[in-house]
């Protein structure tokens, strides 16, 4: 995954990144496909007024995690828009709406192996004896 992500081509920014007005979400007819053909969301609709508290509820495979990436900028939707702050987010781009938005996931990406693994990232001949020193 590391290299996926290392290999990913830049992303465009517009030329004037327009500022959202407050902490407002609104979904409009959002459809989602991962594979073409096979829609995940369809036709979504969502309002959330600022300092508004929302959860999604549902059962596992209904779309929340898809909604939420979509919102956060993870994925693109296919269909529909999303407004932050009364702000499209194709005027935000891709970092505007990474200082608007924060997705907290439940997904393992990087650690999912033993901590020695992990430590080993970033030095792949550590001995054990290092990784400890490394710890303490």
């Amino acid at each position: 995954r590391l290299v996926g992500v290392s290999n990913l081509p830049p992303e465009q920014e517009p030329d004037q990144p327009a500022v959202p007005v407050d902490g407002s979400v609104k979904v409009d007819s959002l459809s989602h496909e991962y594979v073409p053909g096979h829609p995940v969301l369809r036709k979504v609709d969502l309002a959330v007024r600022s300092g508004e508290r929302v959860a999604l509820v549902g059962a596992s495979g209904a779309g929340k995690t898809t909604l939420a990436k979509l919102i956060a900028g993870v994925h693109r939707p296919t269909g529909g828009g999303i407004a932050l702050g009364g702000v499209d987010t194709a005027e935000l781009g891709p970092i505007g709406i990474r200082r608007t938005v924060t997705l907290i996931s439940q997904e393992v990406h990087v650690f999912a192996g033993p901590l020695a693994d992990d430590l080993r990232l970033a030095r792949p001949e550590a001995t054990d004896e290092e990784l400890r020193a490394a710890l303490a």
